[in-house]
């Protein structure tokens, strides 16, 4: 009944069109392995279904017991890797039973890459837990049958919330992990039952008391563990974060080759768009980590964060996220932005690529100021241990400092290996590239007005997160807990979820932004709000997530 009607959901066919162009969209080819006609086309969709599962809901978990040392890691793992191994052979077997419509297609290789990553990580895993199990054993506060409300039984509090304030050391401003576990073994254990500790377990924790104990038993597996521990350890430790890593490569590789983009030439305009966007999304999902609590041990957490160079372990570092940053800019954006120039068939240099070669130059000199502005910031670092603690410290240890002393003489006085870091640095330059990239990579030359709105959203995205990490740093710089005990606990700025969720959602979009899901969008007639919409309920569902993971993680360290 309106006039003009409406172009959602239009194809594009169906539209006024040039000669030429409905000859290029008659042409188009809709087939791919997702809408392949097979017997087996079952086997991709449970392939994918399996791959989501096992690496968005399973393995987060894996991660959680992993940190918490928890008996249970092993057993969540070996759930996990079985969906991850059924996932590849289902992919094995659909990939030589259907047509070659992607000849060398990456993904094959990656999902070889992910089964083989698996069956290593497993090995570590199993290995690394059956070392723990002995020393457990031997150590005369074993928690080794203790029950599922207090399996929690060995805790890491480099990240979490109650790390600045479990055992304070002197000032309160450092904490001894390790004696911290102590405590708390000793103190799971001084409630339980003084009789059989199985008795008083459940079925389940029973089970899998039975079945480390059947691991340990291995002699294959005591000598590894006993002779390689160290080795395994490490090696564990790799392998469980480079596969969360893999993970967020092989998802989008999956949808892109599966859906046949990429294929010749158009490889590079894929990659400048999804290594792009990708960045920005892995900053999100940092910024909404570190608004949970996690890296606070190191600062991370919008946190003070004490260190003593005299300790083996670090109660943080004194580089922040700004100089991993400034770095990652300085190193990363110079090459990546020559990608798109490289789809080009015939080599000559356009408006289009010389606009991305100007961003060349940003990255470059933004990188730089900000590596040249955080070793500028080292003072301020220094000055700023004595403005929290180190007149307290002063006070504690007995000593004596005159007020006109400079940084440098009181540093000296107390020790140069007192140093404090405040989680952040007030450098502009990431927060500064983060926005310029959102409005210049915006506004510059696109093949279609379809083209034009997407790149618009992500930019305006990018733009708006940028503008709430500068009101961040404004709420921690005026910190009214400054000089208290709460300042070395997560700080929580309200801020930081608008910025996670605007670098996420920017960096999805960035994505969706490549040539070929353009043309797609347009052959099916959707509009811009397609991408927009669905990319904001994705990351809403995404945050919601993430944070229930970190919630459940610090509810079981809690008990």
């Amino acid at each position: 009944p309106w006039a003009g009607g409406h172009a959602h959901g239009v194809p594009i066919l169906q539209t006024k069109l040039t000669p030429e162009q409905q000859k290029y969209w008659e042409s188009y080819n809709t087939t791919t392995y997702l809408t392949l006609e097979s017997p087996y086309s079952g086997h991709i969709h449970a392939h994918l279904a399996l791959l989501f599962i096992s690496a968005f809901v399973l393995y987060p978990f894996v991660l959680v017991l992993n940190n918490l040392e928890s008996n249970w890691f092993l057993p969540l793992l070996a759930v996990q890797a079985s969906l991850s191994v059924v996932s590849c052979i289902l992919y094995s077997v659909f990939i030589n039973n259907v047509p070659d419509l992607y000849p060398n297609m990456a993904y094959t290789k990656m999902v070889t890459g992910w089964f083989v990553l698996t069956l290593l990580q497993a090995l570590f895993a199993v290995v690394n837990s059956v070392r723990r199990w002995l020393n457990d054993f031997c150590s005369p506060s074993s928690t080794l049958f203790d029950d599922d409300n207090a399996d929690t039984d060995s805790f890491n509090l480099d990240d979490d919330d109650n790390s600045a304030s479990a055992t304070m050391h002197g000032l309160g401003l450092n904490y001894n992990g390790n004696s911290t576990n102590n405590t708390l073994r000793s103190g799971s254990n001084s409630g339980s039952n003084s009789g059989s500790p199985l008795a008083s377990t459940s079925q389940l924790t029973r089970s899998r008391n039975a079945v480390m104990q059947a691991l340990s038993s291995s002699k294959a597996l005591t000598v590894l563990s006993s002779s390689f521990g160290s080795l395994f350890t490490f090696l564990h430790s790799v392998t469980t974060w480079v596969l969360l890593a893999y993970f967020f490569v092989l998802f989008p590789t999956a949808l892109s080759c599966l859906n046949l983009f990429g294929k010749g030439q158009r490889v590079f305009n894929l990659l400048a768009h999804f290594i792009k966007g990708g960045v920005f999304f892995t900053l999100g999902l940092l910024s909404l980590a570190r608004y949970c609590g996690c890296f606070a041990g190191i600062g991370g957490g919008w946190n003070y964060a004490y260190i003593d160079l005299d300790r083996n372990k670090y109660g943080g570092l004194i580089c922040t996220f700004e100089s991993v940053e400034s770095f990652l800019i300085f190193f990363y954006g110079c090459s990546n932005v020559f990608l798109e120039h490289l789809a080009s068939t015939d080599g000559v240099w356009t408006a289009k690529d010389l606009q991305h070669v100007s961003i060349a130059f940003m990255y470059f000199g933004a990188g730089l100021c900000g590596l040249i502005t955080e070793f500028k910031l080292s003072s301020w670092r220094r000055s700023l241990f004595f403005n929290v603690a180190g007149k307290q410290l002063a006070t504690t240890e007995n000593i004596q400092l005159d007020d006109n002393l400079t940084i440098d003489d009181q540093h000296h006085i107390l020790g140069s290996n007192k140093m404090i870091t405040p989680g952040f640095s007030p450098n502009p330059f990431p927060v500064f590239t983060i926005f310029w990239t959102g409005v210049l990579m915006s506004k510059h030359a696109q093949a279609s007005a379809l083209s034009s709105a997407i790149h618009v959203q992500w930019g305006s995205l990018l733009t708006y997160g940028s503008f709430f990490r500068v009101f961040t740093f404004f709420l921690m710089s005026y910190y009214p807990l400054h000089g208290s005990r709460e300042c070395f606990l997560p700080s929580k700025p309200l801020t930081e979820l608008v910025t996670s969720f605007c670098l996420l959602c920017g960096g999805m979009v960035f994505m969706e932004s490549t040539d070929q899901v353009i043309e797609a969008l347009a052959y099916r007639g959707l509009t811009p709000m397609f991408t927009i919409n669905v990319s904001v309920g994705i990351i809403s569902l995404l945050m919601a997530w993430v944070m229930f993971i970190f919630a459940v993680k610090d509810r079981m360290r809690a008990r």
